[in-house]
């Protein structure tokens, strides 16, 4: 598995030192928000568990599956939608290469019909949850050698795959779309007006599509959005940020950061280089 072709430019979202940020094909950019390449350091060494820095995921609602290359062997795992932090080693200086399919919130059902009210929270095998797919990304993973190559067939699969659950007319995009849109500060009742979909039908879509609830989806948005501000320092208190996102006020914007993040919006701006959160998921 050396993957000694570029990429073309014009595919790649975001690089940094030993890693890609992959577009997938426009027909899959409702499901998937990128591919990410994960490359072995250039000059990697030789690091104990135990010296690997913490890095903390911030929840974002939707899932992810894994392939690590590691000491001669093929390792998968796929995480379902999260609501709440995962922490993980950042081993990304040793010898380890990884390519991560990351879904947007809905994807993951869309391309599995998976209700992921079953596997929010959860990490599986692949092969546990879907056998075919499971079987043909493993395949690409160990055949090609070239990473063009493998973004090409990825997107094959996928594409094809989608095509076995999509349904015509389904409304999930239209919620998600409208939760978006307004930050997750928009009431279940004007949620309900704007889609023509009964309250009750919204939360059951979205817990079968996303793994939670409106509301629940709606505070996550926030959490994110505020996140994502926090570091790219829009706001310099608490105060501030709440009264711009949305929150109806400092006090309720630290609750939710202490359920989603489990720390402070104080604490998080002091270690945001410990904290992890998709920029291309809202």
């Amino acid at each position: 598995m050396l993957f000694d072709n570029p990429i073309a430019a014009s595919n790649v979202l975001k690089q940094t030192t030993n890693q890609l940020y992959i577009a997938p094909h426009p027909l899959l950019r409702e499901y998937v928000a990128h591919y990410t390449v994960s490359l072995p350091a250039s000059h990697p060494k030789k690091t104990s568990s135990k010296e690997y820095k913490e890095l903390t995921l911030i929840p974002d609602a939707s899932g992810c599956i894994i392939y690590t290359f590691s000491g001669g062997q093929l390792s998968e795992s796929l995480w379902g939608p999260t609501s709440k932090i995962v922490k993980v080693k950042d081993d990304s200086s040793n010898n380890v290469f990884r390519f991560f399919i990351e879904f947007l919130p809905g994807g993951l059902y869309a391309l599995t019909g998976i209700s992921q009210i079953e596997l929010i929270d959860k990490k599986l095998d692949v092969y546990e949850a879907d056998q075919y797919l499971s079987l043909a990304l493993r395949r690409i993973l160990e055949t090609s050698n070239h990473l063009n190559e493998v973004i090409i067939q990825v997107n094959d699969v996928l594409l094809r795959v989608a095509s076995k659950y999509q349904k015509i007319h389904c409304p999930v995009p239209l919620i998600i779309k409208q939760l978006k849109y307004h930050h997750g500060n928009i009431t279940i009742k004007d949620l309900a007006a704007n889609t023509y979909i009964s309250h009750r039908h919204i939360n059951r879509l979205l817990e079968c599509h996303v793994g939670m609830n409106a509301k629940q989806f709606a505070r996550l948005i926030r959490i994110n959005k505020a996140a994502q501000t926090y570091k790219s320092c829009l706001y310099s208190t608490s105060k501030e940020a709440a009264q711009m996102l949305g929150f109806f006020d400092e006090s309720h914007l630290i609750r939710d950061f202490k359920e989603f993040c489990d720390t402070t919006p104080r604490a998080f701006l002091k270690n945001m280089s410990n904290y992890y959160n998709e920029a291309f998921k809202y």
